[in-house]
């Protein structure tokens, strides 16, 4: 009896000190990065990028932008530590990234354009970069969630 006893206090300790150190897991994606990628050619880019959150926190809107120009624009899903974004460049091609959370400031994603290949990028939080101008033919998404 004194064992049970001892493992339930174990485990109670364990879920004690899991919640904080899980609560710190799930860190708010809202607010501007800057971003390091690399093309699946190999070569390096540098962009901007705003995400904003909807009403329920599950859905969040993101804006690519670089030298203020609108690259791309996309509709984001996260669950726990993976923010899965579905997005649409300036050019007209579709994409999917999956980006996993590492804390209040860095994201480590991966991406795929059909017919590119896979890429990759770092987020870095920053502070609020300048607002992109406008497409001159803006595109639309439109997701209906059921």
């Amino acid at each position: 009896m004194k064992h049970i006893v001892a493992v339930l206090v174990f485990l109670l300790a364990g879920a004690l000190v899991f919640v904080p150190l899980q609560a710190d897991l799930v860190a708010p994606v809202v607010g501007f990065y800057a971003v390091a990628g690399v093309n699946p050619d190999g070569s390096k880019y540098a962009l901007e990028v705003s995400i904003q959150e909807n009403n329920n926190k599950e859905i969040a809107g993101l804006l690519f932008v670089s030298n203020g120009n609108l690259m791309a624009q996309g509709l984001a899903f996260r669950q726990g530590n993976v923010l899965s974004v579905i997005f649409l460049t300036s050019e007209g091609a579709t994409g999917l990234s999956q980006c996993a959370v590492k804390g209040k400031d860095r994201m480590e994603c991966r991406w795929l354009v059909p017919g590119l290949g896979i890429g990759t990028e770092v987020f870095t939080r920053i502070a609020k970069p300048t607002p992109p101008k406008t497409l001159e033919r803006p595109h639309v998404v439109r997701v209906a969630l059921r």
